[in-house]
């Protein structure tokens, strides 16, 4: 046992050796290069530090800069005011001093100082344009005006009203036209990002999809100037006259026909739908086209203006993408059973229905619209086949083009 203590402790020093480093062993290159680093750190972190204390120091010039402003202004006013009340008299008239502009030996002593120090210079130099007003302001000291206390409620004024001025900025972010930004998807158009604007709250509502949908659509109703540009900036998008941009973001009925092939290519040809005419009395009629009512003639139809018509709803409401694409998939499968004129009428009640109730999307079924549009004269007839191989008559000719029925 002893000899094994005195082995363990023969080998603590032997250990304890290995771990120290001798630098001479370093390599010289190693040094430059380990010298190196740590300079080029050193230099960041100098640079950090300089350029934290140009804000700063920029920061304070321009609250400065404000402040004598806003003295100069006052001061312009009590001189007015004064010379209403009695004669005008230059060498009574009290004068400001810009001693509170900093200096460049002031902002090189900047450098040198923390929040702390630059506070200190602020507050005596302060006290110290204070004690001159205080001595060549006799005028003061008769009863026309003091000085002091209308510099400390200027400075106070000014603080109030920039604090107040960050505050709003940061509060109500969502009426900035800048905050409204737009994200990249896989689809042909972009489409608006809502995740840094505070939205207005949807409350009494069960269905959750529901709610986001309106909370988006409520505040497009209260920012629609802002929202307007910012379709009009869009690089990319359908040519939609505004009023049915306006119809698509605040949630109106928009009728199909709108987004036919031939009405997109009639909107890009004439944008200028409405025409205005200029009263004697100073009034304005406006002249605008109606449009006729256009039934559609199958699902093929439908199916492309659908597809245009989701392209410009996503555009605003992103997050309706999985509702739409089911719906669609939904009005396709009731065309295998039912007539197309029926289920053409049974979207129109669909959508009149969300124009109504907003706690309700299309994801749901509306059993009311079925009944009014759906019934035994509607169903398509199942049509049997006498003879499979004869597959002849099974054909049909109609307009030169050749249709299967199954």
């Amino acid at each position: 046992m002893e000899n094994n203590t005195n082995s363990k402790a023969s080998d603590e020093p032997t250990d304890h050796g290995a771990s120290t480093i001798d630098i001479s062993r370093i390599d010289d290159n190693t040094k430059a290069y380990i010298d190196a680093a740590c300079q080029n750190s050193a230099n960041m972190i100098i640079a950090s530090i300089r350029a934290l204390f140009d804000q700063h120091a920029a920061t304070q010039s321009a609250t400065i800069n404000k402040l004598n402003t806003r003295i100069d202004q006052c001061f312009e006013r009590l001189q007015t005011q004064q010379s209403q009340q009695q004669p005008f008299k230059p060498q009574e008239n009290p004068r400001h001093n810009h001693d509170l502009d900093i200096t460049a030996q002031q902002q090189k002593t900047l450098y040198q100082q923390q929040d702390a120090g630059h506070n200190h210079t602020f507050n005596a130099t302060t006290t110290q344009h204070k004690e001159k007003q205080t001595e060549q302001g006799s005028l003061s000291q008769q009863g026309n005006c003091p000085l002091t206390p209308l510099l400390n409620n200027l400075i106070l004024n000014t603080a109030t009203t920039q604090t107040s001025m960050d505050t709003s900025r940061h509060t109500i972010p969502f009426r900035a036209i800048n905050m409204l930004k737009t994200k990249i998807t896989t689809r042909k158009y972009l489409s608006f990002e809502y995740s840094e604007i505070n939205l207005p709250p949807v409350s009494s509502f069960s269905n959750n999809h529901a709610a986001e949908v309106e909370s988006i659509r409520l505040w497009w109703i209260l920012n629609w100037s802002e929202g307007q540009k910012a379709l009009e900036m869009l690089p990319n998008k359908p040519n939609l006259p505004p009023r049915l941009w306006k119809a698509i973001a605040i949630g109106n009925y928009v009728d199909f026909a709108k987004f036919r092939y031939k009405s997109l290519k009639a909107n890009m040809k004439y944008n200028d739908e409405d025409h205005s005419l200029q009263t004697s009395k100073g009034g304005v009629i406006a002249i605008r086209k109606r449009s006729r009512p256009q039934k559609f003639t199958d699902i093929a139809e439908w199916l492309l203006t659908f597809r245009a018509y989701m392209e410009a709803i996503l555009i605003i409401y992103d997050l309706r993408e999985q509702e739409l694409n089911a719906y669609r998939d939904h009005i396709n499968t009731l065309c295998i059973k039912q007539e197309f004129s029926a289920v053409a009428a049974y979207d129109e009640d669909r959508r009149l229905h969300l124009t109504t109730n907003r706690d309700s999307t299309l994801f749901e079924r509306n059993i009311e619209a079925e009944g009014e549009n759906f019934d035994v004269t509607t169903t398509k007839k199942q049509r049997t086949i006498a003879n499979p191989q004869n597959t002849k008559g099974d054909i049909t000719w109609q307009d030169g083009r050749q249709i299967c029925i199954n």
